[in-house]
């Protein structure tokens, strides 16, 4: 089911529209999804790395930890 879903929003028309998910309250580091959820980059140290600029080893380390952190702390 969620499969299907996730298959139907890739064929909308998707908006420029961001969410930044900032891991502490200094909001220095966050991950960024469009509307849909996809990763679509970082903000570290104010400045956004899109995820083509990633490798993928720095996907996986930094989204893994944001995404942890931003969940333990929604706990």
């Amino acid at each position: 089911m969620w499969d299907n879903t996730v298959e139907h929003a890739k064929t909308c028309v998707l908006g420029g529209k961001l969410y930044a998910y900032y891991t502490d309250q200094t909001h220095q580091t966050a991950v960024v999804f469009n509307h849909i959820y996809e990763f679509q980059g970082l903000i570290a140290n104010g400045h956004f790395l899109s995820s083509e600029s990633l490798n993928h080893d720095q996907k996986v380390t930094h989204l893994s930890v944001k995404l942890a952190s931003f969940f333990y702390s929604s706990l």
